[in-house]
């Protein structure tokens, strides 16, 4: 969390979202702590491959990372982030939003 507040202070609230990931991408690589940035997983639904879904960050193989730049996180976003963690197995999600005047994040629990 404290990269994502560093890069918000550092940054502000109007680039896209692309300039943040790449600034986490920067941030992580530089503190050492492991990472997949869009890592993809595949979508199935009665056993047919629909397409895949691509995650924003995997950090250390525990925490799901999404970014986004949007006036407002929405449920749509909660509910995406949800998909990815069940997809993964894994269990903590963070849904962080660069656009406010502050770093607006919901931790999520699968």
């Amino acid at each position: 969390m404290g990269v994502l507040f560093d890069i918000h202070n550092e940054l502000g609230s109007s680039l896209l979202e692309k300039h943040y990931q790449k600034a986490i991408e920067t941030r992580l690589t530089a503190l050492k702590i492991p990472f997949e940035r869009e890592k993809k997983i595949a979508l199935f639904f009665d056993e047919q491959k629909l397409g895949d879904l691509f995650i924003d960050f995997v950090i250390d193989k525990k925490i799901i990372l999404e970014t986004k730049c949007i006036p407002k996180l929405s449920i749509n976003d909660i509910k995406q982030t949800l998909r990815y963690l069940e997809t993964t197995k894994i269990k903590l999600g963070i849904l962080a939003n660069f656009r406010g005047n502050k770093l607006e994040f919901r931790r999520i629990l699968r």
